[in-house]
């Protein structure tokens, strides 16, 4: 049997005042974790795209008509290139490998996901390196065929057989027409890798006949000391492009780190606009109760223990709100997802991970200050003689 004084006997016989504000908590978790969880959604995306940047880095030199190089210029420096990279001590081995783009769709517009050719010898080794399998079809066996990553396939809608490339659809990225004979995926659902790979004889077309480009892996243990090397390279040698996976991940972090500054203080503005319209009802509510929290102090319950009684109540009402609020906006996003991101292949919304979280927690810690201070105050100026008398 439940107490007559208990927080939940109050919950119970009071539904029509506590549900508002759970109604009001939970729906404000949904707006506002939607635009962290997109922004994580996009940052997942990103990461897939770039996932063999945590197992290679890539040293690459490009010749143009811009270029201040010249053509003999640009070839005594692939031979010097090639030099340095044989001596750095920290890498266990290179590729050689031409890297391109494959356009891919996501809601926010166009996106691009890499193809990396290499010879046929290194196919196995890059695989097995990125911890991807070919789940069906064969590695490409001539310059015209090329594997992707599933999620590619999905977002694409393409099977085994479809062929790819600007000469079929010429909205595609990627120059050519190539085969798609087999489909990649990663043995680690939560790292998985987007991207292609294709084959690469040593001849190159005329477009990448003056492009070099090279994925060097670290020895074990070593990848700040290679990190370092290839700092070291560009020091040497200005034309040279390199990405590590710690210069790359830092752009996109601090890219990501704006867009989060936004979003924050677009929360700030709901957040204010929330707690004082949830701190007005608890006003209202108070005033509702007055009689009842006079007659509990004029029987001789102490003012501590209406005040603790009282923030009980609001507390509790709070963190439920705020835990509905997760669980509805994990249904919802789970909805959008079906219809929306898994059709295309994409990360899609989610609110369970640490930064989408994150942005909900101030609703529930400014709602409980601005509820306790409005209670509070009204609570210390409560005067029971008064409230009994019909005077307050």
């Amino acid at each position: 049997m439940l107490k007559p004084l208990s927080v939940l006997t109050y919950y119970l016989k009071n539904k029509r005042k506590i549900l508002p504000i759970i109604a009001i908590i939970a729906l404000s978790i949904l707006g506002i974790s939607v635009t962290a969880a997109i922004s994580d959604s996009m940052w997942r995306t990103v990461y897939q795209s770039l996932g063999f940047f945590n197992d290679y880095y890539t040293a690459s030199i490009s010749f143009s008509p811009d270029s201040e190089l010249g053509i003999e210029e640009f070839k005594q420096l692939h031979k010097d290139l090639i030099n340095e990279i044989e001596g750095m001590d920290a890498k266990e081995y290179y590729i050689e490998s031409d890297i391109r783009s494959i356009k891919i769709t996501t809601i926010f517009g166009s996106n691009n996901a890499l193809i990396l050719f290499m010879d046929k010898n290194d196919h196995d080794k890059f695989l097995d390196e990125i911890d991807c399998k070919v789940v069906e079809g064969r590695l490409p066996e001539n310059t015209s065929e090329v594997i992707l990553e599933k999620s590619i396939m999905k977002n694409k809608d393409l099977k085994l057989g479809d062929k790819i490339g600007s000469k079929v659809d010429e909205d595609e990225w990627l120059d050519g027409e190539y085969e798609v004979v087999g489909i990649i995926e990663s043995n680690d659902k939560e790292n998985e890798n987007m991207l292609a790979v294709g084959y690469k004889n040593g001849e190159k077309d005329e477009e990448m006949a003056l492009i070099s480009e090279y994925l060097i892996h670290p020895k074990d243990g070593q990848e700040e000391a290679l990190n370092q090397q290839m700092h070291d390279l560009t020091e040497k040698y200005p034309d040279v492009e390199i990405e590590t996976k710690q210069t790359l991940y830092k752009e996109i972090e601090e890219e990501f780190n704006s867009i989060n500054q936004v979003l924050w203080a677009m929360n700030i503005v709901v957040i204010l606009t929330i707690t004082s319209s949830i701190a007005l009802l608890n006003v209202i509510f108070f005033m509702q109760r007055a009689n009842e929290f006079g007659l509990l102090a004029a029987v001789g319950y102490s003012k501590s223990f209406i005040i603790k009684r009282t923030l009980f109540e609001s507390f509790g009402s709070i963190i439920f709100g705020w835990l509905c609020g997760i669980a509805f906006s994990e249904v919802v996003y789970r909805i959008i997802n079906a219809q929306v991101f898994d059709p295309k292949g994409i990360e899609g919304l989610t609110i369970i991970n640490g930064n989408t979280l994150l942005f909900t927690v101030p609703v529930p810690v400014a709602v409980a200050i601005f509820s306790a201070g409005t209670v509070l105050w009204k609570l210390f100026k409560m005067d029971p003689i008064s409230i009994i008398e019909r005077r307050d």
